[in-house]
């Protein structure tokens, strides 16, 4: 069975038990056990839990208070790992479907033992037991691996991202403050090429690790309309480029602000668009959005995304076949895709992860339409904790003198945050580290801080713990994490850190106003 001696511990009331067991493991051939016996429940028990022994031999009945199939539950849920085989007086059904449940690698009858039988459970229970241990193993070692990838894609995310927002940041001053009508459409052309090129990004880093797991949503309230605005503007360059029209519907009830996880549908919609766009056989591409209260949930609202035919929408089409009907990852049924398979993988994943379901219909001649439904959380007006904390919001006009603070380490993405503030008449102080910036706060009273994530010395998130041990809970100062931080969980990761809100980068110009006047007023 094994090259050494397999430790045996007998647990029983019995003494005639034990020497009847052992004399039955002294007739198996080619076998070598060491084996002991135990009445003692508690001294078996401290065995079990410590993994003493390879085998447990267990008595279903203990005494009169004692059971076996108990005394098996209670040691595996406190640390067990090595096989228990029950003992039972006699053949049971319920005993043996009891004692199974209970976590027993086998259950045998007393009387029914033989050598053979009992050498054969005990094989069994121990290749059983090792091959678990092997997958629990390998399980481990690639959860590991997947955390080393998605720390090397987040660092390479970051990477990407930190000459990309400050290309993008640049291009949006020139395009802003160029009067030359030729250089502002290069300028024009450039932003949008580099925002497409910044989804592109956003693909790699939002998908990575949805084939190991369904990852957590990160809910937030988001305008769909501002979303879908935002894409129509980033598309329309590739629908001109096309000969294409680009048509957008949203119902007219649809609330206007709702709680769910808005990167994953900004990077669906953009992929489903973007595949329609390429289809050369669509004469015209539509996003279509129609929605209703859920009866038995009147606090969700579920919508329906309806990309391709505008026609066909508005024809209320059925929408008869799933991606995996469609043959997905296999082969597409037209060459016209042009290689965006990838495109409808990744919103396949993404649309799964939100327990949704992507379904394609290709008909010849009318190019390929796209459905899924999704549910969301209605908002309601209401504050967030973090806004309870700091109190009322800000009305009016912002007061004569605010200060604010920049930690940021990267010169570009300070001169463009400066020059954003500076239109506006907002006096700024920079640090170029964490510690640089705790120092400032303390020298200085602010009336907001900016915070990178990401800095030698200290990075954002240590700086903000010392800024928030530093005001003992007295006045506190929002802090917005400005960040190129792209992955699943790192907003949560700068609230918890005790920030108040997140921008990501490449900061637009009206989200960056739009947050300065929710914690300074009116500027």
């Amino acid at each position: 069975m094994t090259s050494r001696p397999i430790r045996l511990l007998i647990v029983d009331r019995d003494a005639e038990e034990h020497d009847r067991l052992k004399q039955l493991l002294l007739e198996v051939p080619d076998a070598t056990y060491v084996i002991d016996f135990t009445e003692d429940v508690s001294l078996a028990r401290e065995h079990l839990i410590h993994n003493r022994f390879d085998v447990f031999l267990v008595a279903a009945r203990l005494g009169d208070s004692q059971n076996g199939i108990h005394l098996t539950m209670d040691c595996i849920a406190s640390g067990c790992r090595n096989p228990v085989i029950l003992l039972l007086d006699q053949a049971q059904r319920q005993l043996d479907a009891e004692a199974m449940a209970a976590g027993a690698g086998d259950c045998l009858p007393k009387r029914e033992l033989t050598p053979g039988i009992l050498e054969r459970s005990i094989r069994h229970v121990i290749l059983r037991s090792q091959t678990e241990r092997d997958m629990i193993a390998a399980r481990e070692s690639m959860e590991s691996t997947q955390q080393v990838k998605n720390e090397l894609l987040a660092t390479l995310g970051f990477k990407l991202h930190a000459p990309l927002n400050g290309m993008l940041s640049m291009l949006d001053l020139l395009h802003e403050v160029s009067h030359d009508p030729l250089l502002h459409e290069y300028a024009t052309t450039a932003r949008q090429c580099g925002g497409i090129l910044l989804e592109l990004l956003a693909q790699g880093l939002e998908v990575a690790p949805l084939p190991y797991g369904r990852q957590p949503h990160c809910p937030k309230a988001f305008d769909l309309r501002e979303l879908v605005r935002a894409l129509e503007a980033l598309l329309a360059p590739l629908a001109r480029q096309k000969g294409v029209p680009l048509h957008i519907h949203l119902q007219d009830s649809i609330p206007e602000s709702l709680v769910g996880d808005e990167s994953r549908v900004h990077l669906i919609l953009f992929l489903l668009l973007n595949t329609a766009l390429n289809d050369s056989s669509n004469h015209r591409v539509g996003l279509s959005i129609f929605g209703e209260t859920l009866p038995d949930h009147p606090g969700r609202h579920r919508l329906h995304f309806m990309v391709g035919d505008p026609e066909l929408h508005h024809a209320n089409r059925a929408w008869s076949r799933s991606i995996q009907e469609a043959g997905l990852g296999k082969a597409l049924p037209s060459r016209s895709y042009a290689g965006t398979d990838l495109g409808l993988k990744i919103s396949h994943l993404l649309i799964d992860a939100m327990n949704g379901k992507l379904f394609i219909d290709r008909e010849l001649g009318e190019g390929t339409q796209f459905s899924f439904s999704a549910s969301f959380e209605i908002k309601v007006a209401d504050m967030t904790s973090s806004e309870k904390e700091r109190g009322p919001q800000p009305d009016g006009m912002a007061p004569n003198g605010c200060r604010i603070l920049l930690i940021e380490d990267n010169p570009i993405n300070q001169k463009v945050t400066v020059k954003l503030l500076k239109n506006k008449g907002l006096p700024c102080d920079v640090a170029d580290n964490g510690l640089e910036g705790v120092t400032a706060f303390k020298k200085t009273q602010y009336d907001l801080v900016l915070m990178d994530c990401q800095m030698p010395i200290m990075d954002g998130y240590e700086a903000t713990r010392h800024i928030r041990d530093y005001e003992h809970g007295d006045r506190r100062t929002p802090i917005v994490a400005v960040t190129a931080n792209a992955l699943i969980g790192d907003r949560e990761k700068c609230l918890a850190a005790g920030m108040d809100d997140y921008l990501s980068k490449p900061v637009r110009k009206a989200s960056f106003y739009a947050m300065l006047e929710k914690y300074l007023g009116k500027i």
